[in-house]
C-alpha cells in the first residue's frame, strides 16, 4: 500500500534516539571536562582518551543491541507497510447501541457484497479511503466498523481475502507458468516479503508448502 495514515514509530523507538543522544552528549561533556582540568592542574591521574574510548565503545555497544530490538526505527517503512493501521485495544471497545449495530450490520453487508461483486483487493493500490468511496460512505466510519464490530482492521480484512485469491489460483491451469510471487501480484500483493509472512499468518504454511501441500 503507498497511502499511509499512521506513523509507524512508536514512543519507545523515540527513547532510542534520546538515549543515543544524552549519552554522547554525557560523554562529549566529561571528555571536554577532563581536558579542562588536564589544563589547568596537570595531567589527570588516568588517561583520558582512553576513557572516552571505553565509554564510546560502551555506549555503541548498548545501542546496537537496543538498536536491533528496534528495527523499524531503521528499516524502510515499505516493510511495513501491512502494518500501519494501528492495533485494535480491546479494553477501549465501545458498547454499541442498537443503532449503530444496525449501521454497521448494514455497512458490513455492502462491505461483503462489493468484495463478491468487484474484488477491490485485488487493487494492489486499494486504501481505506477507496474502499469507503466504493461504499459510498467515509474512512472513518468504516474504519470504526471493522474495528468495534468485526474485531479487524482494514488492512487484516483485505489481506485476508487476497490469500484466499492466491490460494484459489495456485493449481488453476492459467496460472501454470506463473511463480507464487506472480499469483500474489496478480491478487493484490506488491511485496514478496508482506506476501509470505501474511500467507503464513493466515494459512500456517509458507506459500510453497502450501502448493506441495496441494499437488
Amino acid at each position: 500500500m503507498t497511502e499511509y495514515k499512521y506513523s509507524n514509530i512508536t514512543k519507545y523507538d523515540f527513547n532510542w534516539i534520546k538515549i543515543m543522544l544524552l549519552s554522547t552528549l554525557g560523554i562529549i561533556s566529561v571528555d571536554l571536562g577532563l581536558k579542562i582540568y588536564e589544563s589547568f592542574f596537570g595531567d589527570f591521574q588516568w588517561n583520558v582518551d582512553n576513557i572516552s574510548v571505553l565509554a564510546m565503545i560502551v555506549l555503541v555497544s548498548y545501542l546496537s543491541y537496543y538498536g536491533v530490538n528496534q528495527s523499524k526505527v531503521l528499516l524502510p517503512s515499505f516493510l511495513f507497510n501491512n502494518e500501519v493501521e494501528p492495533k485494535i485495544n480491546k479494553k477501549n471497545k465501545k458498547i454499541l447501541s442498537s443503532e449503530k449495530k444496525e449501521e454497521f450490520e448494514n455497512l458490513k453487508n455492502r462491505i461483503e457484497l462489493i468484495i463478491k461483486t468487484k474484488q477491490p483487493y485485488l487493487d494492489e493500490d486499494l486504501t481505506l479511503g477507496k474502499l469507503a468511496e466504493l461504499l459510498s460512505t467515509t474512512d472513518k466510519k468504516l474504519s470504526a466498523m471493522l474495528n468495534q464490530y468485526l474485531n479487524t482492521t482494514f488492512y487484516d480484512l483485505i489481506n485476508k481475502y487476497r490469500v484466499e485469491a492466491v490460494k484459489e489460483k495456485i493449481n488453476l491451469d492459467n496460472y501454470k507458468n506463473y511463480n507464487l510471487f506472480g499469483i500474489a501480484c496478480e491478487c493484490g500483493f506488491k511485496s514478496r516479503t508482506s506476501f509470505n509472512r501474511i500467507f503464513k499468518k493466515e494459512t500456517g504454511f509458507s506459500p510453497s508448502d502450501f502448493k506441495k501441500s496441494i499437488s
